[in-house]
């Protein structure tokens, strides 16, 4: 039986497209929305979203806007791009979601694969913290250290 940590992150991943229309699906359109209609439902009010390049770069936001806002501008530097679910590892109430992403940036025309991790923090059944991580042992050290405090 699936624990509500990974039926929400399940939810939630399965609004990204596993397509090479995913730029142009999510910015602005019918998946941008859908997937703020269910972050409102499942986030906490202030949950908050970090993009996290390595232990030295971090760029870190606030609710919503800032999840929509963070993914748009990762979307911007590519024409085509998808996310490619690979595993899921769970640590308590914290999910680890292996992916590859698979992009060809603007005006290029070689594809690029990247293997990533997004850490999912569940507290009180709500999603708090969200962290998208280029490296996957950056990211299973963050699952193991927990939720930071606010």
């Amino acid at each position: 039986m699936a624990s509500s940590s990974q039926e929400l992150v399940a939810t939630l991943m399965a609004l990204f497209p596993s397509d090479e229309e995913l730029a142009a699906q999510f910015q602005g359109g019918e998946g941008e929305q859908m997937l703020r209609e269910e972050l409102k439902r499942l986030a906490a009010r202030d949950f908050v979203t970090e993009m996290v390049a390595d232990a030295g770069f971090r760029t870190e936001r606030r609710g919503i806007d800032g999840f929509i806002e963070a993914w748009n501008d990762w979307l911007e530097a590519f024409d085509s791009f998808r996310i490619d679910p690979e595993d899921t590892v769970e640590v308590g109430d914290t999910l680890v979601t292996l992916v590859a992403l698979t992009g060809v940036p603007r005006g290029g025309s070689a594809e690029i694969v990247n293997s990533n991790a997004a850490v999912w923090f569940v507290d009180d059944g709500k999603l708090a913290r969200v962290e998208f991580h280029m490296d996957r042992e950056l990211a299973m050290r963050s699952a193991e250290a927990g939720l930071p405090a606010p």
